[in-house]
């Protein structure tokens, strides 16, 4: 993680192997969820996310029942039809950054920091 000090509004949060596990997701939920406009009335509302193992806990899911949320969960597989920017926008990006890198690292100038 960065060693910046970021806005108070921001929520920062960092897992050691690059996800989100449940404690991560209940943290989100009352840093994020909890706290977007509107909320402190707890309107009904709809948050749709994956089958991430995080995302379908009974804990998990009474955190947001208690806070008048639904949940909709979009089966595996079917994330790319309803996030098209993930498979039009940032796939080929990775892709592209990831070939830029690995030729880098392959003809790239030799080079060494001090």
């Amino acid at each position: 993680m960065p060693k910046s000090n970021f806005p108070k509004n921001v929520f920062l949060l960092v897992h050691e192997k690059d996800w989100i596990d449940e404690n991560g997701v209940k943290l989100w939920i009352r840093n994020v969820w909890q706290k977007r406009p509107g909320a402190l009335k707890k309107p009904e509302s709809l948050l749709v996310w994956g089958t991430f193992k995080s995302h379908l806990k009974d804990n998990t899911k009474k955190l947001l029942t208690d806070r008048n949320a639904d949940i909709a969960v979009i089966p595996s597989g079917l994330m790319p039809l309803v996030q098209p920017l993930d498979v039009c926008i940032i796939k080929p990006f990775k892709e592209n950054l990831k070939q830029q890198w690995n030729m880098w690292l392959l003809e790239g100038e030799e080079t060494f920091s001090k």
